[in-house]
């Protein structure tokens, strides 16, 4: 039995074939994949350099390591949903950020 349902993503009315129908279509339901990873770009501010003979302020460097931690994660993330010829690259960069920061220990 057909049931009448209405897409998630464009709004059509649609004849639903099975009860957990969402989607109109395979172009909606890519559509509707693509918004749920989709992950904005978040800027980051160009780091601000202390004088020469000042150290880094505090909050800088708080900022700098959750920075170098946010990327590592990221890497590790791309190097599983990567194309498959960019997944060992992506995994290496991911291994590196981690043992540089666990070498400072971070």
């Amino acid at each position: 039995m057909l049931k009448t349902m209405t897409c998630r993503v464009c709004g059509r009315e649609f004849q639903a074939r099975h009860t957990p129908a969402y989607y109109c279509s395979n172009a909606c339901k890519q559509k509707a994949k693509r918004r749920r990873q989709h992950r904005p770009y978040e800027p980051v501010e160009p780091p601000r350099r202390p004088a020469p003979d000042q150290p880094a302020p505090p909050a800088d460097c708080v900022s700098a390591v959750q920075d170098a931690q946010r990327v590592a994660n990221d890497l590790g993330r791309l190097s599983a949903t990567a194309p498959y010829q960019l997944r060992p690259r992506f995994a290496r960069l991911a291994e590196a950020f981690a043992a540089a920061l666990e070498a400072e220990g971070l």
